[in-house]
């Protein structure tokens, strides 16, 4: 096989290449965005092809990615949807709901997002804490997914439901009150920095990333993280290298500075002042939260976790929910099956209907023309009902109808024979 055919096709077996490839076009398609140049429909070509490319790979691959992935969910502690604590899955479902839904269709992203110009200019100070509710695109709803089937749910595996939440606020407000200093400070350089265009991130990321900052910022010094095989590093150290990272691939200043900020302030102490003790938590639990310590998955201030369902529980509620929609569909269906047969059987009747008054018509303008006087109607309340089963199917209905007629040209037959017998017996003989 030719040298440059078989480089091809392995780079076309190679998803990695495919990443890469996708990523440069995309970075080149976004740069020249960026700078109000023209975009080339060669590059737009390129990105569609990798695309298309990098998709078809992960099809043909699709049974060793999904064991691989299942190899690593089971490593790495992942849980499924119902077995999560009760706020990580709302997070989950509500993260989706926002992302897909209410965002495109209603703009809620503009309603509760965070920017320096709308809290400076117009005074929507609600914005510090409404930015928990905000999805930033369907990326930003599959970071949240992801955050919440990992950090949130054991986060709040060991402090609680409560306290996941009242943290969660409390960094998100603390991040947007430092994101809107350092926009104050970087403005004279920045001026983007107080334009209506700079939104922060997702709400749910910015809470993680404060939490996760304060608790490296509170390990000892002798605790380390392993990065990959060979590379450690301190866990003191981790929130600073991972801001650098955000700030090296273009993230924006002020929201960098504000998270990271908040959680070196709180674990330095600064925020203490504001957070919610356990015997609070627990008094809301007994209170205005008593009717949520009662749902699946709540987790309570002591770390007191409510058992969860098992997994096959979990399917036999899907088996079930699944019988019941067969049955639905399956009624639906006869429903309608039984209304096309009734609007067959009334238009066959009134078919035959028709058939009948004619046929009855020409046994009358036969016995008229013979002579003979026509029948006498009877009433319909004298006509008694006809004892005889009902035909049902078409076939017989046919049957019936073909011996009545038949039954009705017999006797209209045998009439007009009797009637030229009469008129043969009153001539004279001498006349005929």
């Amino acid at each position: 096989m030719d040298t440059s055919v078989a480089s091809a096709i392995l780079e076309l077996a190679d998803p990695r290449r495919r990443i890469l490839a996708l990523a440069s076009h995309a970075t080149k398609v976004l740069v020249r965005s960026h700078c109000n140049a023209n975009i080339e429909v060669v590059d737009l070509a390129h990105v569609a092809f990798e695309t298309l490319l990098y998709a078809t790979t992960l099809i043909t691959r699709r049974v060793r990615f999904a064991a691989v992935l299942t190899r690593r969910r089971a490593k790495s502690g992942a849980m499924h949807l119902n077995d999560m604590p009760l706020v990580a899955r709302w997070c989950a479902i509500a993260s989706v709901i926002i992302g897909f839904v209410l965002n495109p269709l209603f703009a809620f992203d503009d309603v509760v997002c965070f920017t320096a110009y709308d809290v400076l200019a117009r005074g929507q100070l609600w914005r510090l804490a409404s930015a928990c509710a905000y999805v930033d695109g369907v990326f930003g709803c599959v970071i949240v997914v992801i955050l919440a089937m990992r950090a949130i749910a054991a986060f709040e595996t060991q402090h609680g439901s409560l306290r996941c939440v009242a943290d969660g606020v409390l960094a998100v407000i603390a991040a947007n009150v430092c994101a809107l200093a350092t926009s104050l400070v970087v403005a004279p350089f920045i001026p983007s920095a107080l334009s209506t265009t700079a939104i922060s991130g997702s709400g749910v990321v910015i809470a993680v990333a404060v939490i996760g900052t304060r608790q490296c910022r509170r390990a000892a010094m002798n605790v380390d993280v392993l990065l990959s095989d060979s590379v450690t590093i301190s866990a003191r150290k981790l929130p600073a290298v991972v801001a650098l990272f955000f700030l090296v691939f273009g993230a924006r200043v002020a929201e960098v500075a504000g998270w990271y900020l908040a959680g070196s302030a709180w674990a330095e102490g600064h925020l203490d002042k504001l957070v919610l003790s356990d015997d609070q938590l627990e008094a809301l639990e007994r209170g205005v939260c008593a009717r949520v310590r009662r749902q699946q998955g709540y987790v309570g201030v002591r770390g007191a976790s409510l058992p969860t369902s098992s997994g096959s529980e979990h399917a036999s509620t899907a088996l079930a929910f699944m019988t019941h929609m067969r049955d639905q569909l399956r009624d639906v269906f006869n429903a309608y099956a039984s209304r096309r047969r009734d609007a067959t059987s009334a238009s066959s009747s009134a078919t035959e209907g028709e058939t009948t008054v004619a046929a009855a018509e020409s046994a009358d303008a036969m016995t008229s023309r013979s002579g003979a006087s026509p029948p006498v109607s009877t009433p319909s309340s004298a006509i008694s009902e006809d004892p005889r089963p009902k035909p049902e199917s078409r076939e017989e209905r046919a049957a019936v109808f073909a011996s009545a007629l038949e039954r009705r040209m017999r006797s209209a037959n045998a009439s007009r024979e009797d009637a030229e017998r009469g008129e043969d017996e009153r001539t004279p003989p001498d006349q005929a």
